[in-house]
């Protein structure tokens, strides 16, 4: 069902954007709960395209203030749209080139957006 929901949402050559991790990574030595935690979170996002069968491209965008973690967003099209992805992924590189500020901004507003509804749900 949910690669039927999700290929109805991209058959118009829409492509979903994601971020690539649920959080930033947790430091060495913290407790192991909180790495399963991580895992999970990050679990939760990458595997869309894997279970689906969908085509997925994940693009560094910049890095996060303060901690300099790299940042990637990623990005799923319906199948038999790979090319779409790859467009994208010029389209990216020549933007982060010209301003790369603006892109690292869209990269954290998708990851806020995300985690903020993610919250909201538990």
């Amino acid at each position: 069902e949910f690669k039927n929901v999700l290929g109805n949402l991209l058959s118009d050559g829409s492509i979903m954007c994601i971020p690539v991790a649920g959080d930033l990574p947790p430091k060495c030595g913290v407790s192991g709960v909180l790495q399963a935690d991580f895992r999970l979170a990050t679990l939760r996002l990458t595997a869309i395209a894997s279970f689906s069968g969908f085509p997925q491209i994940t693009i560094p965008v910049g890095k996060a203030p303060g901690s300099g973690y790299p940042l990637a967003l990623g990005f799923i099209a319906a199948p038999g749209n790979d090319f779409l992805l790859l467009d994208l992924a010029v389209i990216l590189e020549q933007a982060q080139k010209a301003d790369p500020e603006t892109v690292t901004k869209m990269a954290k507003a998708v990851m806020e957006k995300v985690k903020s509804q993610s919250s909201s749900k538990t």
